[in-house]
């Protein structure tokens, strides 16, 4: 018998509100995405901020500069999720269309799911409504809870998460001798 999956048919665009400017931003399916200048060049110039580059990607890419080849793959990552129902990254745009941020539930296990995140510097003050409406889609979505790990030093990825109600568990996580992390839960 297979595990009943999530269903977001019900998902349209969703406007979150800046928690800072009050500026109304989008909350869209990666898919609604192409892979043109503009939208690489957002994502380029996010990914080599210094907090964004430093917290996801200096590791991964051994100290090289994030590049458009690396966004056309997140770009074809997140879309490849979608298609195969295993995986779900959403983007957040700002009122003139360019990438803000990103948010992710990163599988379709509807007992608890890892949800990821990121924002631009520039838009300081948009995490904290995304991440609310993650959840609220996730919950119409039908997941019962949702998690996520955090680095002991970000502290305002901490915040984000305690503001939208998540609690913090006992003790730290480490992951294959990375810097440890503390783990978030949030009942739907």
């Amino acid at each position: 018998m297979t595990s009943p999956s999530p269903d977001f048919s019900f998902f349209a665009s969703t406007p979150v509100v800046n928690a800072k400017t009050g500026k109304t931003y989008t909350l869209d399916k990666i898919t609604a995405l192409t892979p043109d200048d503009r939208t690489l060049s957002d994502l380029v110039r996010i990914c080599n901020e210094p907090a964004i580059y430093d917290f996801l990607f200096r590791e991964r890419l051994k100290g090289a500069t994030y590049t458009a080849e690396d966004a056309r793959g997140f770009l074809a990552w997140g879309s490849k999720g979608w298609a195969e129902k295993a995986y779900f990254v959403f983007i957040v745009r700002d009122e003139h269309g360019h990438i803000a941020a990103a948010t992710d539930i990163r599988a379709n296990t509807l007992v608890e799911s890892e949800v990821g995140y990121w924002a631009s510097s520039k838009h300081s003050g948009i995490m904290t409504p995304t991440l609310n409406a993650l959840t609220k889609v996730a919950l119409r979505a039908g997941y019962a809870a949702l998690m996520a790990y955090v680095r002991l030093d970000n502290d305002r990825s901490r915040q984000v998460l305690l503001t939208n109600g998540f609690t913090q568990e006992p003790g730290e996580f480490v992951n294959k001798g990375k810097t440890g992390r503390h783990v978030f839960r949030k009942t739907l």
